[in-house]
This record gives structure tokens, sequence and C-alpha cells, in this order.
């Protein structure tokens, strides 16, 4: 029945890039097997799709938890993907026996070493964050706008729309939106472009 197919088979999330192919080779199994497992991938799958694939013992073997697997995307280099994940061009050669910079190639699924003391790369963009500044002497709501990017209609809402005004000494919550502080422009660009939208 469904329970002894539990230990058959596990779950795979795709990540950009990945196709059925390259999830066969990695996880040594057939394309066949997969489009069986999951009705409808035979059309392609998509970032995000978790897969089910029929387990394989030199998978549970292997200190599964010590790697994630990435696929070689167009204009990635060695040094490139590297520099991603935080390591070493040679942290990633030694977790991948055989691989090479001549056999490193698009679309090639390779294994990322994980270390205990890896950090999570979080896409800059993602987040939506507070800072606190203290009102110097001669600042104004404009000049403290300009400095982190963000509108002071926005920085009056944060504030209990600062009916007191602002005094030197105060502490100021400043939102900053998603990639203000990367890239300032486009963000004033954007708060520009929304206050021109209000009726």
């Amino acid at each position: 029945g469904p329970v002894e197919n539990q230990n058959k088979t596990f779950k795979h999330t795709v990540v950009r890039g990945e196709t059925v192919f390259s999830l066969s080779q990695m996880y040594h199994t057939s394309v066949e097997e997969i489009y069986n497992l999951n009705p409808g991938s035979k059309e392609g799958i998509a970032e995000g799709q978790v897969i089910t694939i029929p387990q394989r013992r030199v998978i549970s073997e292997e200190k599964e938890e010590n790697y994630r697997y990435h696929t070689i995307l167009p204009q990635e280099t060695l040094y490139s993907l590297a520099r991603t994940y935080s390591l070493s061009a040679e942290d990633i050669l030694r977790a991948n026996p055989g691989l090479s910079v001549q056999t490193f190639r698009i679309g090639k699924t390779i294994r990322i070493p994980f270390f205990e003391s890896y950090e999570t790369v979080v896409p800059y963009h993602d987040q939506d964050t507070t800072l606190r500044h203290k009102v110097e002497r001669r600042e104004t709501l404009y000049s403290i706008s300009r400095q982190y990017n963000v509108s002071e209609e926005d920085i009056r809402q944060a504030n209990n729309g600062l009916e007191q005004g602002l005094k030197t000494g105060m502490d100021l919550v400043i939102p900053v939106k998603k990639g203000a502080l990367r890239n300032g422009s486009t963000v004033q660009a954007e708060s520009q472009a929304n206050r021109l939208l209000v009726p």
C-alpha cells in the first residue's frame, strides 16, 4: 500500500535552471521514473515546484544535510558560484569529484557544501526594515529623508505624524524600503511616481 512507498521516494523542490534530466542525473534515477511519479512533469518543471524522486540507497548513505544541489546557469563560473555561497573554488571542487574548470558547464548539477557556520544567503531585496535615527542639530525632515532615500511622508507616518515637529535628540523611526539602501535613486523615483498617481 501507500505506506511502504514512503521510504522509496522523497521530495525535491525545484531550483531555477533545473530540468527533469538534471534531477535524474543528480539523484541517480531515470527521466522515465521521474515522469511516472510526477504526472505533468513531461511538459516541464518550474522553479519552486515540489517533485517526487525515487529514493536510492546512494542518497541515504550520503550525509545529505551537508550539501545542497545547484544547477549551473548561463554566465556562471566556478568563481562566481563560490562567491555566491561564500566558499572557495577549492571547497566546491572537493565536494564534486571529477569537477574542474573545464567540466564546469551550464545545466550540470553540482553539490554545494554547507559548513556549520554557513550563513544563508538572503537576497537583499527581501528585507523591509526600519532603522532608528537620532536627530542632530540643524537636521530637517528633508535632509533626513534624503539621507535614507525615504519620502518625508513615510517618515511622518512611521512617527505618529510628527505632530510636535522635529526636535534635536529625538529618536526617529526610518522605514527603509526594500532595496532602498542598495540603490536609492530607483526608490526615490518610485515614491515620486506613487505620489503623482495619488488622485
